[in-house]
């Protein structure tokens, strides 16, 4: 008879801890693209904030209040922040922001402003020199050729 000998091992394994990772944020604008709001526009512009929503939360600025917002009237730069950290660390935080630019009111040109007056009723024979000015907003009422 053989004698049946167990051996029993004690296997220990080892797993690291998962490395806190930063959460990942960026921003898209319409037109635009990926982190990229750079410039004028005279089309309404849309604004999304970018994060996974696993391993994000938003902290603090624009994006804890707003996902997605659309900016359709003047905004001579405004200024947009978001922070978010990890849920599960909230020492693992990450920041962006960005500044829209709208201007969506046409010049105006006003005037002519003739150097002199017409040589025969409405008509000039002779050269004529003209004078104009462009205004980027209303004009005021004391504009020199309103």
């Amino acid at each position: 008879m053989k004698r049946l000998l167990l051996a029993v091992v004690a296997v220990g394994i080892f797993v690291p801890a998962a490395q806190a990772a930063i959460p990942s944020l960026s921003y898209r604008c319409t037109p635009g693209g990926t982190n990229d709001c750079s410039g004028w526009y005279r089309v309404p512009v849309e604004v999304t904030w970018v994060y996974n929503t696993g391993d994000a939360e938003p902290t603090s600025g624009d994006c804890a209040t707003w996902t997605k917002k659309t900016f359709g009237t003047d905004t001579k730069g405004t200024q947009l922040t978001c922070q978010v950290r990890d849920p599960a660390n909230h020492a693992d935080t990450a920041s962006t922001g960005t500044t829209i630019r709208v201007d969506r009111t046409a010049p105006s040109v006003t005037g002519p402003g003739l150097g002199r007056p017409p040589d025969n009723g409405d008509w000039f024979n002779h050269p004529v020199r003209c004078r104009y000015r462009r205004c980027t907003t209303r004009c005021p009422k004391s504009h020199p050729f309103r």
